[in-house]
């Protein structure tokens, strides 16, 4: 973790991983992928972002979907870790550093929509490390579609071969 190095990162790993990794340290009512987060916040992002949206998570396949108010406890040792890992994907897949605004609002509206289909009201106050923020953001419905492990594997490695 130290130095990664961008032509080591591997959209297999990434699709195989983040089908496997569930989202919210897996404390929801049912298995959600970081790959179905993905796959399910797609048709909100503008085009000209997608490849950024489709790879947003991509770090989480060798940090994990590590807890926001871990992450603010860990402060700048985590920062670093994640920076490094951040900077080796965005060298492979020829993006920016600097994460589009608009990716960061599709990201908070889907945590919103997500909460509402993943948890009952009482989960939400006994899970005392969910990012309980009031975002202030207005969304209209928003899909939140749980696919099977496979499913969310293959959707997403066929998404990502178009960045080989």
């Amino acid at each position: 973790m130290a130095n990664p190095k961008a032509e080591l990162i591997s959209i297999h790993d990434i699709s195989l991983s983040l089908s496997r990794e569930c989202r919210y340290n897996n404390h929801c009512n049912t298995f959600y992928s970081v790959a179905d987060h993905v796959l399910n916040g797609r048709k909100y992002v503008d085009p000209k972002h997608l490849k950024y949206w489709d790879l947003h998570d991509a770090e989480e396949c060798y940090l994990g979907d590590v807890p926001t108010p871990l992450k603010r406890l860990l402060g700048q040792a985590w920062e670093a870790v994640r920076e490094g890992v951040h900077k080796a994907i965005c060298e492979r897949f020829n993006l920016p550093t600097t994460e589009p605004p608009e990716v960061k609002m599709n990201d908070t509206r889907l945590l919103l929509a997500e909460r509402e289909v993943l948890f009952d009201k009482q989960q939400l106050m006994e899970l005392w490390w969910i990012d309980t923020v009031d975002h202030n953001i207005e969304y209209d419905h928003v899909d939140v579609i749980i696919r099977p492990m496979w499913k969310s594997y293959k959707e997403y490695y066929d998404i990502l071969k178009q960045y080989r």
